[in-house]
Formats: C-alpha cells, sequence, structure tokens
C-alpha cells in the first residue's frame, strides 16, 4: 500500500476530505486558543492547578452516555447535518463563557461543551470513513493530526501572548468564531444521502435506539480486533487521565509555568504530531489487526515517558519528554482510530466510534478516582507511577501474544 500516494490522493482528488480537513483545521486553532485561556481563567479563580486540571479532566464525563446515544444516532442520519448543528451549539456554548462569572457556571460550560462533543466525533469518523477508501483511511487520519498538531505548534503560544496583552475573553470569541467557519465548510460537503432502509426509521424512538445500541454492542462483540482496540482504549484514557491531572499541579504549581509557558507546553506536545504524520504516512504499511503490532510498542514508550515524569522538576526536560510523548502518542491514536474505520462495517461506523468512546470514558472515569486518592492523599508522583506500570505490563503482555500468533491480513469489512 503506497500510503505516501494514497496521502496526497486524500488531499489532491478528494473534495469531501479536503473540504472537512479545512473544518477541522480551522476548529483546532480555536480550541487551542480556548485551552489555554480556560486553565489560565480556572486557575486564576480557584487558586489551584489541581482544580483546574480535575475540572478539565471530569468534563468528558457525561460523554459516557450520550456516546452510547450518539453513534446510534450517527448511523441513522448524514453525517454532515449533524457535524453542523454540533459546531454552531459549540459556538455559542463557547461564548458564553465571557459572560462567566463564577466557577459554578464554568464547570456548567465545560460540562455542555464535552457533551456536544461526544456527539460530534461519531459522526465525524463516519463521514471520514464514507469519504476515503480503506487503504486510504491511515493517511487520512495521518492528516487530520498533522493538521491538528500544525493549529497546535503556534495556537497556544499565541494564545498565551493574546491573552497577556487583550484578555482571556479574547480567545473564547476567536473559538467561537472557528466553531461557524468549520460548520460553513462542512456544509459544503456532499455526502451520499442516507440509504432507503435507514430513513425509514428517522422517526427516533426510544426502542429503537434501544435496539440500535444492542445491534451495535453484538457487531463489536463478533470482532476480536475490535475488541482488542476498543480495550486499549480504555486502558490508555485510564492512565492519562491519571497523568493529565496530576500534570495540571506539577506544572502549574511545581514548574511555575505562566501562560505563555503553558502555551509553550501545548505547543510542543501537540505539534509533535507533526512528526507521527511522517511515521504514520511512510513507515507504517499494514492494515487491520497488524496495526496493533505497532500499538503496544508505542504504549509501552509512553508508559515509561509518563514514569519518568515523577522525578524531574526541570522544564527543559520536560518538555523533551513532552516532545517524545506527543510523537508517540499521536502515532497510537492515528492507528486505533484507523483501525476501528478499516474493520468496520458503513452501517456501524458511528456505534463503533461510540463505543470505543463509551470505553474511554469509563476508563477516564476510573482513572480520575484514582488520581484524586493519589493527588490528595500521597503525591502527583504517585499518580505518574501508577499510570505508567499497569500501561506497562499491558502493552508488554499483549505485544508478546501478537508475537506468538501468525499475522494474518485482515480484510476490511466496510460495506
Amino acid at each position: 500500500m503506497d500510503l505516501k500516494g494514497a496521502g496526497l490522493k486524500c488531499v489532491c482528488g478528494n473534495r469531501n476530505f479536503l473540504l472537512f480537513l479545512v473544518s477541522q483545521g480551522i476548529s483546532n486553532v480555536g480550541d487551542a486558543f480556548q485551552l489555554v485561556a480556560v486553565v489560565m481563567l480556572l486557575h486564576e479563580l480557584t487558586g489551584s492547578g489541581l482544580a483546574a486540571g480535575f475540572a478539565l479532566i471530569c468534563a468528558p464525563l457525561p460523554g459516557i452516555v450520550i456516546s452510547l446515544f450518539a453513534g446510534a444516532i450517527g448511523d441513522k442520519f448524514q453525517g454532515k447535518y449533524i457535524l453542523v448543528a454540533v459546531d454552531l451549539l459549540r459556538a455559542l456554548n463557547v461564548i458564553l463563557f465571557v459572560l462567566s462569572i463564577n466557577i459554578c457556571l464554568i464547570y456548567v460550560l465545560l460540562l455542555t461543551l464535552s457533551s456536544l462533543n461526544s456527539l460530534y466525533n461519531p459522526s465525524a469518523k463516519k463521514l471520514v470513513a464514507g469519504a476515503l477508501r480503506s487503504d486510504e483511511i491511515v493517511a487520512g487520519n495521518s492528516l487530520l493530526t498533522g493538521v491538528s498538531g500544525l493549529a497546535y505548534l503556534f495556537s497556544p503560544v499565541a494564545s498565551g501572548f493574546i491573552i497577556g496583552i487583550i484578555g482571556i475573553n479574547s480567545a473564547f470569541v476567536l473559538n467561537c468564531i472557528s466553531f461557524v467557519m468549520s460548520a460553513l465548510f462542512i456544509a459544503l460537503i456532499n455526502e451520499p444521502a442516507v440509504s432507503i432502509h435507514r430513513r425509514v426509521s428517522v422517526k427516533i424512538k426510544l426502542s429503537a435506539i434501544y435496539t440500535d445500541v444492542k445491534e451495535g454492542f453484538c457487531y463489536c462483540a463478533g470482532k476480536a480486533v475490535l475488541r482488542d482496540i476498543i480495550l486499549t482504549n480504555m486502558m490508555v484514557a485510564f492512565s492519562a487521565a491519571l497523568v493529565n491531572i496530576a500534570f495540571y499541579p506539577y506544572s502549574l504549581d511545581t514548574l511555575k509555568v505562566t501562560a505563555t509557558g503553558w502555551g509553550l507546553i501545548l505547543s510542543v506536545y501537540n505539534g509533535a504530531s507533526l512528526a507521527a504524520v511522517y511515521i504514520a504516512t511512510y513507515f507504517i504499511k499494514k492494515t487491520g489487526s497488524s496495526l496493533m503490532l505497532y500499538v503496544y510498542p508505542s504504549i509501552f514508550a509512553i508508559s515509561i515517558i509518563w514514569y519518568t515524569y515523577g522525578m524531574v522538576d526541570n522544564l527543559a526536560i520536560v518538555l523533551l519528554l513532552l516532545l517524545a510523548e506527543g510523537i508517540t502518542a499521536s502515532v497510537c491514536g492515528i492507528l486505533l482510530t484507523s483501525g476501528i474505520q478499516i474493520l468496520t462495517g458503513r452501517d456501524y461506523m458511528s456505534r463503533m466510534a461510540g463505543i470505543s468512546d463509551i470505553a474511554a470514558n469509563t476508563g477516564r472515569l476510573g482513572g480520575i478516582g484514582t488520581a484524586y486518592i493519589l493527588v490528595n492523599y500521597f503525591s502527583y508522583g504517585y499518580a505518574f507511577a501508577v499510570a505508567s506500570i499497569p500501561l506497562f505490563l499491558f502493552s508488554a503482555f499483549k505485544f508478546l501474544k501478537m508475537l506468538r500468533v501468525p499475522r494474518g491480513s485482515i480484510r476490511s469489512n466496510r460495506m
């Protein structure tokens, strides 16, 4: 499979994918500005890096419930209409941050934004899978990751400077504009109409949604590789929640980073995904189950990096670790997302993405609870250790197990 050629065709010859790619790039710029602004705003109001971390990490928890229905809804309707509607609702949500005057309102807005994101993700993955051939999906996801990395390479640092000069509200206004522009580009996509047998049941009933959700879980249960990918997502989300919560007090309270410093951290970590695009696009030549042979070593490396955080307190060293983590985590994310899209039938695409989100959010919930105990009663150093050791053992076990099983090429199940 010539991933280089596939990647060029995704951009130069696929109008729908190009429009979606541009929409995500614009949206990511706004998200990067807002992320810096929200962290600084929460830290300013609470005086605690830990409080800021918990607020941002706990925000996705409503997705555990919402993802259950988001996948079923995404498989009933054309994805672009769902994405446009959610983008406009997100624009309304983020502009309300400008009017926020207390911490409770900010928490409500964060939870609402997270819920909208949970509705967005399954339909977005379905749209990408529908726009690309099976042999283009890794390249397509690599390009999406690269655009995100490019946006986060410069935007967080720029946000830190702009917030310092104009104020925090400027970041929220910019993100609102980015969501509106994203909706406009997605509206231009020519997505194939929903098939007749799906449109018949377009009047949504709870019983119909329950049936669709049940079918999705049955479909997943019958595919071992999908189960492995979803389990891996849950394990990574558990450990990532631990690390992310610990990293806020670690960076804000111990390293004493400012808005500019926080922007630099985000730029280094997310900008590293540009290198991941090169790795995923030019060196990974397999599809289906063999993608996991690259995922588990990546997770193994990430676990070592996370353990190392607990032993250093120098910002320069931390930035180098973030660079390595960002590259490895991006490669891992590209492959896990691609694996689901390659192996899933078109009629189940949104539901599999939703089930994956449910698993990830469940793992995140466990990580949050564990992090709360460790950070409050011990120290963030324990959180880094507890996050890394289970992931270290899990990835080593799964990788060695795969090496013992003869590799076979798994064909795409998309129809």
